[in-house]
């Protein structure tokens, strides 16, 4: 295959003029180009944080988890007689059902949390996008 170089050229013949000051141009438009994906840049920043505190938060309920399952483990090893046996089952099981119960809190806490983040995030994306199209418009 071969390699093809394209040279773009503005012409005066079909109407359109020449840059005047090219690297001034492209720098403009390079700006231009930021400010526009600024929303979409911190929209990804929010995304990746609040991934990263859902799967800490995950991680620290699947520690309760095998905190949980070894301590049972443990209890009925070391437990003599049924009794005994049952009643530290017993109270394993409260204390991580307790836990539980915090951790869902936790939970509610955090997704209400990341949903306020992307509805303020969307208004935010949304009166940028209407301020910015009616300048373009004006300028039209």
């Amino acid at each position: 295959m071969q390699n093809k170089v394209f040279i773009l050229h503005c012409n005066k013949t079909v109407g359109v003029s020449t840059m005047t000051n090219p690297t001034a141009e492209i720098n403009a438009l390079i700006e231009q180009s930021k400010k526009f994906a600024e929303p979409m840049t911190r929209l990804t920043a929010f995304s990746v944080a609040s991934f990263e505190k859902l799967a800490r938060h995950s991680y620290g309920v699947a520690g309760d988890a095998l905190e949980y399952s070894l301590a049972a483990m443990q209890t009925s090893a070391a437990s003599r007689e049924a009794p005994e046996a049952f009643k530290s089952q017993t109270a394993l099981a409260q204390h991580f059902v307790e836990r539980q119960t915090q951790r869902t809190h936790e939970f509610s806490k955090l997704a209400e949390e990341i949903r306020a983040g992307y509805t303020a995030w969307f208004e935010q994306a949304s009166t940028d996008f209407k301020s910015k199209s009616h300048k373009v418009a004006d300028a039209a």
